[in-house]
């Protein structure tokens, strides 16, 4: 196996690897938090896009990216279409990390606030 194909068959493996730990998390907060839909929203989308945020607010993604999937600066144009789906799951982690944090705010209040029994 060449290395351009090891290296998307490596994307591929930490794609499914990412999805596997979403799936994981959406079911413990479903099942053990006992959270409704868009509480297990919230709470399972927050942390992903804070960490993509501060990835972008630090100009680390392409590198996190590049090493996690094997990938060299060298070979950047090789992978223009990986590169261009970072950048929409960074644009999308900016634009909805404030809505998200606002709601997860307003989950904690609530849960807070409500009367026992």
């Amino acid at each position: 196996m060449n290395f351009s194909a090891a290296s998307q068959v490596n994307a591929i493996f930490l794609l499914v690897v990412a999805a596997w730990r979403v799936i994981l998390l959406i079911l413990f907060l479903s099942r053990a938090a006992k959270l409704n839909e868009f509480e297990v929203f919230v709470c399972s989308f927050l942390p992903m896009t804070l960490i993509v945020t501060l990835l972008t607010s630090l100009n680390l993604e392409q590198a996190v990216f590049d090493l996690m999937a094997g990938l060299r600066p060298a070979q950047a144009t090789v992978n223009d279409l990986a590169y261009l789906v970072l950048l929409m799951i960074t644009s999308f982690s900016i634009l909805t990390f404030i809505p998200l944090l606002l709601a997860y705010l307003y989950i904690i209040r609530r849960r807070h606030t409500r009367t026992p029994g």
